[in-house]
């Protein structure tokens, strides 16, 4: 993690267990926790997730952020 070009949180940030929190270069995407929560709300921040994966990946062949 620590030779990363940058590095994607989903929203945890627990200032106990999360190693993002020490780590220069963090986006924070701040998704939902799926937990317990119904199959469409699921299917809403899964669909959210790859949005933004391909957002990213759109952003590095544009050499928008470098990895």
């Amino acid at each position: 993690m620590r030779n990363a070009a940058a590095i994607v949180n989903m929203g945890c940030m627990d200032d106990k267990f999360c190693p993002a929190l020490f780590i220069p270069k963090v986006i924070d995407w701040g998704i939902e926790d799926p937990k317990d929560k119904p199959i469409m709300k699921v299917r809403e921040i899964r669909d959210e997730i790859e949005k933004r994966v391909l957002e990213i990946i759109d952003a590095t062949r544009d050499n928008k952020i470098s990895i």
